[in-house]
């Protein structure tokens, strides 16, 4: 394999290396110097680690009971809130939530807010618990297959199936339908459903199926902006739908081409063949843009020129059945994973009848203090009045005792960790922070209940950080995606006017003024192309190979210029992840919550850094494809400078990263 040689140095200021190298390099030194310090110290060694391991217990066995008690709480309120919408029993509706909550591995909870959900948007299934279930387990599978959040994929299900009329136990289809677009396209699923949403009862109108919708935006999506998408479908279907009712001028045009109108707008024709009818008019420049307005030329254009790819996708999208599929594989993460022991863990506490009793149990205990709390308040102040002054001399001798002996206390510990520091050559902070961790680690080791729930604690913590800043998309997927998107949306002027010139060009008579002014406004647009294809010669392959090519100089451009944006928007987000670290490394002594806190800003950093290469790798193949083609030389030195107007990136803590970009300086 050839070695891969980058030609151009990419700088950024990085402060964070060198800390954490040194750290590196001292921790068995450090645990070392802790294990010489609790060797002198046995007796005050057993008095903290007693005080850390009942610490760890009670936290433990507090947070545990707090979590299950508030999770039984949050599900009777979510069942209460379903029975106030649908007017019905909650017991109608509870084996069925349960059920899905189970298969589907999701929360009760959640489970039972979505039927609310559901039953919100779709008000004829109120009282219909098995309806509300399909809908709800299909949108289930959406959130997963999407990486939607599942209340948004509820509304967009929801959605789609009100607009084009799907019952119930279509809804499964419905999902397969939206899935199956971004198998054959490049739109998101979350896109193409937020998309239909804006033009479905228009499509559903003109009887555009479902999948014949999917297709179109994705068609649309390999030359148009994302944003713009439903709005295009939805002017496209109207304009055919209406096409008998356009303007004179329109009609004159339209008849010119001898496009039927009947076929464009008959309902009972597939929406391709509607559209192969329309695309009689795909060279005339003028026709098109009488039809389609300046607005919407660029959707017509595209739809036209991908008609077969159009059809083919329409096929696929009807006949893909992949959505469980993809809401497997998006669903095997980590953090994933760890939800899913907690949606499990409520489901145990939360399901069944074996709560109620206690549930009902509680509720008449508490509204009973509440109807009676002036009795219980009297009696419970006559007993408290009593009793305090009893207690009034021993609690103010025992208070000012305890107040001497936490000063004395106090100043032992502070004397002694200044010893520490001083005996091992360290700072008081390190030399405390010996000391906490120290004891929470005897804490552990001295009591097996300790660990079980301590340690969970802090594992948990430090997993949900990690996962956290790890789930969604690959460094390099999203770099790609993010090009994508920036290319085509600072390139719709240009290829739009160059897709209109070659039109005018094909529909112009060779050696007329209209012609050559054509290939003035070509030439002046892309130098030299005139006489590359010899297009004073009027020849339809000339005319389609410089469009080609013109085109792609177009993204080629356009792509440089992205690829440096996104570049120097990653080394900005590299040297933020990397100052909120170091703002938040003092979070690191804390046991437990410094952890998880702590692993989420280096996972913020790791991720920022592969973005940030995943950028530079990207833009470095762009220039490589450019000097093998003779289209682009750039070997270019970008200097990143810390937000905070730091000097320079050469020194100690510097990092240099061999990466080639565009001529730039970020940060100054």
């Amino acid at each position: 394999m050839s070695k891969f040689t980058i030609p151009t140095v990419f700088k950024a200021v990085d402060n964070l290396s060198g800390p954490l190298q040194r750290m590196s390099t001292n921790m068995d030194k450090f645990d070392k110097s802790a294990k010489g310090i609790f060797g002198n110290l046995s007796e005050l060694q057993k008095d903290l680690f007693s005080f850390a391991a009942k610490a760890a217990v009670i936290t433990g066995v507090t947070q545990m009971f707090r979590f299950g008690v508030q999770s039984i709480l949050d599900y009777e309120t979510a069942l209460a809130s379903l029975e106030a919408v649908t007017g019905q029993s909650s017991k109608l509706f509870k084996s069925q939530i349960e059920s899905i909550a189970s298969s589907s591995r999701k929360s009760a909870i959640d489970v039972a807010k979505s039927f609310e959900v559901v039953g919100s948007a779709m008000s004829e299934y109120l009282d219909n618990p098995k309806a509300l279930g399909q809908i709800t387990q299909a949108g289930i599978t959406l959130s997963k297959a999407s990486r939607m959040e599942l209340e948004p994929s509820l509304q967009a299900l929801t959605s789609v199936m009100n607009q084009f009329g799907f019952a119930a136990d279509q809804a499964a289809n419905v999902v397969n339908r939206l899935t199956a677009g971004e198998i054959v396209g490049s739109i998101s699923t979350q896109k193409a459903a937020e998309h239909l949403q804006e033009f479905g009862a228009v499509a559903s109108a003109n009887n555009v199926s479902l999948s014949e919708s999917v297709a179109l935006v994705e068609a649309l999506g390999k030359k148009l902006p994302t944003e713009t998408l439903g709005r295009a479908s939805r002017n496209l279907i109207t304009f055919m739908g209406a096409i008998k009712g356009a303007p004179p001028e329109t009609l004159k045009a339209l008849e010119k081409h001898k496009v039927n109108l009947d076929r464009v707008s008959d309902g009972s024709l597939t929406f391709a063949e509607r559209l192969k009818e329309l695309s009689k008019i795909q060279g005339d420049a003028v026709a098109m843009e009488k039809f389609f307005g300046r607005e919407n030329i660029a959707a017509g254009t595209t739809i036209f020129q991908n008609l077969g790819l159009y059809e083919n996708w329409v096929d696929k999208i009807g006949k893909t059945n992949e959505a469980q599929k993809q809401a497997a594989v998006n669903s095997r993460t980590m953090s994933n994973a760890l939800q899913e022991v907690k949606n499990s863990f409520v489901n145990v506490i939360v399901s069944g009848d074996k709560m109620n009793p206690l549930l009902e149990l509680m509720k008449s205990l508490f509204f009973g203090l509440a109807k009676n709390m002036d009795v219980v308040l009297g009696l419970v102040g006559a007993i408290v009045g009593g009793f305090l002054l009893y207690k009034a001399a021993l609690l103010g001798l025992n208070a000012v005792m305890m107040i001497n002996e936490a000063f004395l206390t106090g100043k032992f510990i502070v004397a002694m960790i200044r010893q520490i520091a001083l005996t091992n050559s360290t700072t008081f902070a390190t030399a405390a922070l010996a000391v906490a961790q120290s004891s929470l680690n005897a804490a552990w080791a001295a009591n097996p209940i300790g660990i079980v729930i301590a340690g969970a604690i802090a594992l948990t913590a430090v997993i949900w950080g990690l996962s956290k800043a790890y789930s969604g998309l690959s460094a390099s997927e999203k770099a790609a995606q993010d090009l994508q998107d920036k290319t085509l949306a600072n390139t719709v002027e240009q290829r739009a006017e160059a897709t209109a010139l070659f039109a005018a060009l094909r529909n112009a008579t060779q050696g007329s003024t209209a012609y050559n002014d054509t290939l003035a406004k070509l030439e002046k647009l892309q130098p030299g192309i005139i006489e590359k294809y010899s297009l004073q010669v009027k020849a339809i392959d000339k005319i389609n190979a410089a469009e080609k090519e013109l085109i792609a100089t177009i993204m080629k451009r356009a792509q440089a210029e992205a690829a440096a944006e996104i570049v120097r928007d990653k080394a900005r987000n590299l040297l933020a992840a990397q100052e909120d670290l170091k703002k938040g490394s003092i979070l690191s002594a804390i046991p437990m919550i410094g952890a998880g806190v702590m692993a989420n800003k280096f996972g913020a950093v790791n991720q920022a850094q592969q973005e940030l290469e995943a950028a530079a790798q990207q833009q470095q193949a762009l220039n490589v494809e450019a000097e093998t083609k003779g289209t682009m030389n750039a070997n270019i030195d970008v200097t990143v400078r810390d937000p905070n107007n730091r000097t320079d990136v050469t020194g100690s803590n510097g990092v240099n990263i061999k990466q080639p970009v565009t001529t730039s300086t970020i940060g100054q």
